[in-house]
């Protein structure tokens, strides 16, 4: 894939993320959203060894009735990269990027979700990965400090990769995500998610991650996530773990 139709089909996901955001937000005030744009450093390990800058944005709400989660983020740096013989190559260029849309309609404690991302991943020899799942789910807490979702359903995946393969299949989808609040200015959270091949239940891939929030001022707070991403069938010569921790300052208008 060219990086001019990585870039376009990058602008359409966006554009698609920002749209559905849109048109939720017309049934609901500004400020029921929580919108926030963070600008940080990252710390990779794995296919890479670098220090790059990391941009995120996303925008939530949560009702009653419905949950939204929508985002797009992207890394940058310069990047060594090993390869299977052993040799060094050091080069600039956009590490990964990803947008993702997550909405859930609440039916009392349990829940129905739609779940669909696309992913960018130059080192890990990624051109594209895209996600689309649905499924069920259930919260075992659900209070104002702590809140733990359970899902499970299933994602067709579709993947192209740099070397010119490309694969696509049904996955089983196991899921979690604990949120909680320790006060007015701090909090964290952490998710796991375990998508193994109904093909073959040898091949799958666990996305998880952690991080922490804390509030500096009005509108500034300082966030801190650790990122993972496991395939158990990575393209030939990659490994299969990917690490990422990142350190951002968050502006929330």
């Amino acid at each position: 894939m060219t990086l001019f139709n990585k870039m376009t089909l990058f602008t359409l996901i966006a554009v698609a993320a920002m749209a559905v955001t849109a048109m939720a937000a017309d049934e609901a005030n500004a400020d029921d959203w929580d919108t926030s744009l963070a600008v940080g450093a990252n710390l990779n390990k794995g296919n890479t060894d670098n220090v790059g800058i990391n941009a995120a944005l996303t925008t939530e709400r949560d009702t009653d009735d419905m949950a939204y989660r929508f985002g797009i983020e992207a890394n940058y740096g310069e990047t060594t990269v090993t390869a299977a013989d052993g040799s060094e190559d050091t080069q600039k260029n956009t590490q990964n990027a990803k947008a993702y849309a997550n909405v859930k309609r609440k039916l009392g404690v349990p829940y129905i979700y739609s779940d669909n991302s696309v992913l960018h991943d130059e080192i890990a020899g990624i051109d594209y990965r895209v996600t689309i799942g649905a499924g069920g789910g259930a919260y075992a807490m659900d209070t104002d400090k702590d809140k733990l979702g359970l899902e499970a359903g299933l994602a067709y995946i579709v993947e192209e990769f740099e070397s010119g393969d490309n694969d696509d299949g049904l996955y089983l989808r196991l899921a979690a995500r604990h949120d909680h609040i320790f006060s007015e200015t701090a909090k964290c959270w952490a998710s796991v998610e375990y998508l193994p091949s109904l093909d073959d239940f040898s091949v799958y891939m666990v996305n998880a991650e952690i991080g922490t929030e804390t509030v500096l001022n009005s509108t500034l707070s300082l966030r801190v996530v650790a990122q993972d991403r496991y395939d158990s069938d990575p393209p030939a010569g990659l490994d299969q773990n990917d690490l990422a921790l990142i350190a951002a300052l968050v502006y929330k208008p």
